[in-house]
């Protein structure tokens, strides 16, 4: 299979904050919205899906909620980068719900760790997309950001 790229990051873009596997809504607001102003300051527009707060057994709702709110941010125009809100558990309760042919026609950033490794291996080899295990929306809600954490992310996502 020939490899999808999607296109770099660039100041100005979208990135919607999604949740593929784990709830998020035991995050406190103050976290969240120190996330939201840490991503801020590298210039992009941040969306959080709304779908992040559900809760079904410890994840962000059944896995065809999952499923549709990551193929939702795939099919947004507005949108330019995908980023997980963290791990937990339960990702592979989504790959058989995922249209990786829509995904493969419409390539962009996809970033997560931990429990969505297997949606980084998944998008890889069934949609051909090329994608970041990396650093999730929890990373930028720290108070304190490491410098490298910081150029890292901007050289793999927006420099090449």
């Amino acid at each position: 299979m020939v490899l999808v790229k999607p296109d770099r990051l660039r100041e100005g873009d979208t990135i919607r904050i999604v949740a593929p596997a784990s709830s998020m809504a035991s995050l406190a607001k103050p976290a969240v919205d120190r996330g939201i102003k840490n991503l801020e300051k590298l210039g992009f527009n941040v969306e959080i899906d709304p779908n992040v707060y559900r809760t079904y057994k410890g994840t962000a709702g059944r896995p065809m909620d999952r499923a549709e709110s990551l193929m939702d941010a795939f099919m947004a125009v507005s949108v330019d980068g995908i980023m997980c809100c963290w791990g937990g558990f339960n990702s592979n309760d989504i790959i058989d719900h995922l249209d990786y042919q829509a995904i493969r026609k419409t390539p962009k950033v996809f970033i997560g760790y931990s429990d969505i490794t297997i949606l980084n291996s998944v998008l890889y080899r069934e949609a051909g997309l090329v994608n970041f295990h990396g650093p999730a929306f929890i990373t930028f809600t720290h108070e304190f950001l490491m410098p490298w954490e910081v150029d890292l992310f901007k050289q793999v996502t927006m420099s090449g």
